[in-house]
């Protein structure tokens, strides 16, 4: 996360001489940064994030094609994806037999010898 926001700094001062695809306001964003962790608005330029800070500074990057969303005072999170897996529930995965694509009686035996003979 560290990294990111390092590279969001560094990014910034080149990207805020071009408008904003998607600009974020009123908001309240949480930035990762124990320094700063609470922003009120964003910017993103393609697929990068080109400032973090106050809703007036961000609408000042944002131009004629740029998407502004009112956050009207909900939070941003970064995106996170949630892959967790109940332990019993994955090991007995693991070790039974998936006879769900089995069409027949006949295919479902064969699956169940190949999985016998491994």
């Amino acid at each position: 996360m560290r990294k990111v926001l390092a590279g969001v700094m560094l990014n910034s001062a080149m990207l805020l001489a071009q408008d904003a695809t998607l600009a974020i306001v009123n908001a309240s964003i949480w930035t990762g940064n124990p320094a700063a962790p609470w922003a009120e608005a964003i910017a993103v330029r393609g697929e990068e994030i080109a400032a973090v800070g106050g809703t007036a500074a961000i609408r000042k990057l944002a131009g004629a094609n740029t998407r502004v969303i009112d956050g009207r005072g909900r939070t941003v999170v970064p995106g996170f994806i949630d892959s967790h897996v109940h332990f019993l529930d994955a090991g007995f995965d693991l070790t039974s037999v998936q006879l769900r694509d089995a069409r027949s009686k006949v295919v479902g035996g064969q699956i169940v010898f190949e999985r016998l003979a491994q």
